[in-house]
């Protein structure tokens, strides 16, 4: 076995092709790099996991589980944490009703959009939005 791959580049061995051991930045990681940035810009959009499978060249079932594994989360919990963090900031910096917010971040339902802010935050949005002032 070599220690290092200089060693074995020299003698006539390559870096393997599949883990890419001499790129800065592993596969994996531009891949999610670049999913959280399309997330970050179009949050407020309907995405499905097929949907960005087909964008970035992936199948959704690899996209979901490297997502998960790097990030923590899936690209819909992603999506539902990023749209819930740019509500906050519009309930506290704006007096737009609850249901307008909800479709401006991507949520349409505002029924829907009230049970999950519960959830993540234990609070309504109204309850937020008192509680900021």
């Amino acid at each position: 076995m070599f220690t290092c791959t200089t060693t074995a580049e020299k003698v006539g061995f390559r870096p393997c092709k599949r883990c890419k051991p001499d790129l800065s930045e592993r596969p994996e990681s531009a891949l999610i790099n670049k999913v959280t940035q399309h997330l970050d810009f179009h949050y407020m959009n309907s995405i499905t996991l097929e949907q960005l499978g087909e964008h970035f060249h992936v199948s959704p079932y690899h996209l979901q589980r490297t997502f998960q594994k790097r990030v923590g989360l899936s690209p819909n919990e992603y999506i539902t944490k990023r749209r819930l963090d740019e509500a906050c900031k519009l309930l506290t910096r704006t007096d737009r009703p609850v249901n307008s917010i909800a479709k401006t971040v991507g949520m349409p339902n505002a029924a829907h959009f009230i049970t999950r802010f519960r959830d993540y935050y234990g609070l309504t949005p109204k309850q937020y939005r008192e509680k900021q002032r």
